[in-house]
């Protein structure tokens, strides 16, 4: 064998593609080029980046047919029958993939900075021994989807030994049908790391011969191979592998010899071989005699196996785990265990996940998982179980995620402290006790879709064990028909809530959710809604639904009853245009309010007017009323003035005769004799009338003076109810003689004299008077 020599580390982009290979994904390397790189779609197998200089540098010269930028070269799917020409020579990546090329060239260029070569999916059946001769840098090698039937025809000892860089070699999806077999089928190379020959026909490995020139590899993908036995290596050959992945092969059984001969193996992927039942593991550790529960120590069978994938197998028990210590992830699941011993795993102390999902397991002891206290996630779905104990996994303090889904359990009381997510769904569980969240008091997430609820607890955490932090509640596919008004308290952070496929009809009531105060989401889909769009509670209900944040898409739910809205969505049903509608109720409502509003203000005003109207009304019924009395009032003063006067003129006419009588009898003082009877009898009238007019005179004094009293009392009354103060009142008599009357003339006042008697009022407070006068 050639002496070593050392090889640079894998670059970034290749530990990637490792980590890509691990998975053990078909086909990794089996694509284009181009078909697994980065944001520009070029394959990222290449190494440190580019300069930036050189990333926009454009390719001087590009072969036709092809597309070239910044150091790439894409041919792919070309229908090229040859290896193109002018492919510049500092070329980085070269993508000959999906093409028609039969035959590669003797002597390739000499492409000093290729890095990359792909020549996937042609139809290549043989390889040059010194093809790739000066490519110095060439670090992946893509021959995978081609025509390739024995590695001799490619000069497997030869055709890479010359590349020190070669990292990754993809012979996928040929028709290779041996490995390692004869001094042509082994590959030489010191510096590759990954081999991809899945999807071969190949039915054996030669596994010290496969691998003995291979000093470096860590990868060897062997899946999807009619393989029916893992190879069995001799030192030091495999010393550095670290995945082998056997998948969809024919293996029946793990010799306990193959993973004593790759000390370095840290995942074994074997899943889907439908007969493997039997991992050959060397005895197992037996419980010590002194404590039943510690195991004496026993060489392991693989300390460095960490990961271990055989799902869709045959395997039926799982004692083969303890000669295993250090795995941190167990993958059986659809395999055939039927039951677990009281601390079967007491060996893998280390263990984090564990799946055991699709098995047989009807029965599951409280300490069946003792020993595994680091267990992080747990999947027991699709198995027989009728019951968990409440206390299985009350001290597995690390456990997170646990999945008891599709399980014909019945009843659910768990205990397990630091559990974030509980998958029950699928089960058969009817009855939920109140208080069901008090056992996982850091429960984020439940699942209990699909099983036979009839009703849920009056409350699903405990007033005693304070607020639950659950996020996330699927109740999908149950029976529900309500939701009690108190089931969802104590739970103030859960943000979604899925209740579709129940049996829901009326609106739940808003006070439910109360104390969801960060509730974000409410799937209400697939329930026989009956949209009673008048009723307060569904209103109230969809503007719960419809306030921000909205939490659910009333497009997609669908109104069952009553008979007119059967079939349309609840927005068509209650917040379009039509009859009964949420919308058409909320305008109706806007305009009775309107048209009450506007009768209100319309009456106040109406009233004000009226108001208004009925004092001028009144107002100007007082003063006509007023002005009745004053005329009256005038007109009385008036006729008691003509009264007067006449009674004056008659007094006068009388005393005028007095007067005369004494005249005459002046002229004649010598006449003495006696008077005639006629004279006799006129002076006996004369001499009785003087006191009769005297008499008269102080009657119609007392009457005058009784009427300007009466008089002034009625005309204050209208003073004070128009504004005006009356003063004094004053009779004034117009003097029918001239200048022989002057004593009656100098009795009347001065001031407000006038030719016209009447009553002068005085008032206002310039003093002025209002004069009330009647012409004679």
């Amino acid at each position: 064998m050639a002496p070593t020599r050392p090889t640079r580390p894998l670059r970034p982009a290749l530990a990637v593609l490792l980590v890509a290979l691990a998975v053990a994904a078909p086909g990794v390397l089996a694509g284009p080029l181009g078909s697994a790189g980065g944001d520009d779609g070029q394959p990222d197998v290449g190494g440190e980046p580019l300069p930036p200089a050189a990333e926009d540098e454009a390719v001087a010269v590009c072969p036709s047919r092809c597309v070239c930028a910044a150091r790439r070269v894409d041919c792919s799917n070309r229908r090229l029958t040859d290896f193109p020409d002018d492919v510049p020579e500092d070329v980085r990546y070269l993508d000959l993939s999906d093409n028609h090329i039969s035959e590669v060239p003797r002597f390739l260029p000499a492409w000093e900075h290729l890095e990359a070569l792909s020549l996937a999916g042609n139809r290549i059946t043989a390889f040059p021994s010194r093809a790739l001769s000066g490519m110095d840098k060439l670090e992946m090698l893509d021959l995978s989807r081609n025509q390739i039937s024995s590695l001799r025809y490619i000069k497997a000892n030869t055709f890479i030994a010359d590349n020190k860089n070669l990292q990754v070699l993809n012979l996928s999806g040929n028709s290779l049908q041996d490995l390692g077999h004869g001094s042509f089928q082994s590959l030489s190379s010191e510096s590759l790391q990954v081999l991809d020959v899945s999807h071969c026909a190949i039915s054996s490995i030669d596994g010290s011969a496969a691998l003995e020139e291979l000093p470096r590899l860590q990868v060897l993908d062997v899946h999807g191979n009619p393989l029916a036995r893992l190879p069995v290596v001799a030192p030091p050959a495999g010393l550095s592998l670290e995945k082998l992945d056997a998948s969809d092969c024919r293996l029946r059984a793990v010799p306990a010899a193959v993973l004593d001969s790759l000390p370095s193996l840290t995942h074994l992927a074997v899943s889907r071989n439908p007969d493997l039942a039997d991992f050959e593991a060397p005895a197992p550790a037996t419980p010590s005699p002194e404590d039943p529960k510690q195991l004496d120590n026993a060489p392991p069978w693989s300390a460095a196996l960490r990961v271990l994938e055989a799902e869709d197998c045959a395997v039926h028990e799982l004692s083969f785990l303890a000669a295993l210590p250090n795995l941190t992830e167990v993958r059986l699941r659809g395999n055939r265990v039927a039951s677990l011993e009281p601390y079967a795993l007491q060996g893998n102390g280390a263990l984090l996940h564990l799946d055991l999902a699709d098995n047989k397991l009807e029965d599951l002891p409280a300490d069946a998982f003792g020993g595994t206290e680091q267990l992080r996630e747990l999947d027991l779905s699709g198995n027989r179980l009728l019951a968990v104990h409440a206390n299985t996994f009350s001290a597995h303090t690390a456990l997170r995620v646990l999945n008891v889904s599709r399980n014909p359990l019945t009843s659910l009381q768990l205990s397990a402290p630091n559990l974030r997510s509980l998958d029950a769904s699928h089960c058969a569980v009817g009855l939920v006790p109140d208080g069901v969240l008090d056992g996982t008091p850091l429960l984020r997430h439940l699942n209990l879709s699909h099983n036979p609820l009839a009703d849920l607890p009056d409350r699903l955490a405990s007033p005693l064990g304070g607020d639950a932090p659950l996020l996330s509640l699927d109740l999908s596919f149950c029976r529900l028909e309500d939701l009690s008004a108190t089931a969802l308290d104590g739970l103030p952070a859960l943000q979604a809530l899925d209740l579709r496929g129940n049996r829901l009809t009326d609106a739940l009531a808003v006070d439910a959710f109360s104390e969801n105060v960060v509730l974000l989401h409410v799937d209400l889909d697939d329930n026989p809604w009956r949209c009673d769009c008048r009723a307060k509670g569904y209103r109230d209900f969809v503007d719960f639904l419809l306030a921000p944040p909205a939490k659910e898409n009333i497009h997609a739910l669908v109104c069952h009853g009553p008979e007119a809205v059967a079939g349309k969505t609840w927005y068509d049903a209650c917040l379009g245009p039509g009859a009964g509608s949420l919308a058409s109720m909320d305008t109706w409502m806007f305009v009775v309010i309107l048209a009450v509003c506007v009768v209100v203000v319309a009456g106040g005003v109406f009233a004000a007017r009226r108001m208004t109207r009925g004092k001028a009304r009144r107002r100007r019924q007082q003063q006509l009323q007023e002005e009745e009395e004053r005329r009256a009032c005038e007109q009385e003063a008036a006729r008691r003035r003509l009264h007067r006067r006449m009674q004056q003129q008659q007094q006068e006419q009388l005393r005028r005769q007095s007067v005369r009588a004494s005249q005459v009898s002046a002229e004649d003082p010598a006449d003495h004799h006696p008077p005639s009877y006629e004279e006799a009898v006129l002076m006996d009238r004369m001499t009785q009338d003087e006191p009769a007019e005297d008499a008269v005179s102080s009657d119609t004094e007392d009457e005058d003076l009784t009427f300007t009293a009466e008089l002034h009392k009625k005309v204050s009354r209208v003073g004070s109810s128009g504004g005006v103060v009356v003063d004094d009142v004053i009779v004034e008599e117009e003097e029918e003689e001239g200048a022989g009357s002057g004593t009656e003339s100098a009795a009347a006042p001065s001031s407000g004299s006038g030719v016209n008697g009447g009553v002068a009022v005085n008032g206002g407070a310039n003093g002025s008077a209002r004069r009330l006068s009647t012409k004679l």
